[in-house]
């Protein structure tokens, strides 16, 4: 049997202004490498036929694509259906707002999305 022990978390020292300052700092520049990273990621991944047929695939398995004579709405009736329709809409709105978000900066090229949207899955 492993025993495994901790040791207790450090509490900050509140008056330690410098201390402070520099885990803020690092905080933000690990946010600003993450957001470059996931920037560069959806621009690699939407610069292929590839990746854009996957993002299309996923967007479309949620729903994003779905245009009929009736309002397109998570509403239904059956409370675990509307939940289930719910968590699709979410997933998509969070694929494709980076991507508006990209678009919107112009750190993507407008014709990456308009191929996705062109593309069918063949």
């Amino acid at each position: 049997m492993r025993v495994v022990t901790t040791t207790p978390a450090v509490e900050p020292n509140p008056t330690d202004l410098l201390g402070r300052e520099e885990r803020d700092l690092e905080s933000q520049q690990r946010e600003i490498v993450a957001d470059l990273e996931e920037r560069e990621d959806l621009v690699w991944l939407l610069s292929g036929r590839r990746g854009r047929r996957k993002v299309r695939r996923l967007l479309s398995d949620a729903g994003f694509f779905t245009y009929s004579d009736k309002v397109t709405s998570v509403f239904d009736r059956h409370h675990g259906r509307m939940c289930f329709l719910e968590g699709h809409r979410t997933a998509a709105l969070q694929m494709i707002w980076p991507i508006m978000r990209l678009l919107a900066s112009r750190k993507l090229p407008p014709e990456s999305f308009e191929k996705l949207m062109q593309e069918t899955d063949e």
